[in-house]
């Protein structure tokens, strides 16, 4: 029988599980790009906001940036964007 306040063996994409401050820090850093990009408007912005601030699961995060592009990260957008190194065929 397994311990009954929980199980160590969790699966890492469970909707279920709690989340802490940087996950809702990531979130709002994100909406907060794409309203500076124009993707949102103020009362969008604020009410997904509020809702990512307000999160206590990653269930209450779903659906945030759902209809939103996802955004490069800068070691991304370095890599795509790089040019091509000396003695490597160029």
């Amino acid at each position: 029988m397994g311990c009954p306040w929980g199980s160590s063996s969790r699966p890492d994409n469970n909707p279920n599980i709690r989340i802490g401050d940087a996950e809702r820090n990531e979130i709002s850093e994100q909406l907060s790009k794409h309203y500076g990009d124009g993707r949102l408007d103020a009362a969008e912005f604020q009410e997904r906001l509020d809702r990512a601030m307000s999160a206590k699961t990653r269930a209450d995060l779903s659906g945030l940036l759902a209809d939103l592009p996802s955004l490069e990260t800068p070691s991304r957008s370095r890599l795509c964007h790089s040019r091509p190194t000396a003695g490597r065929g160029s």
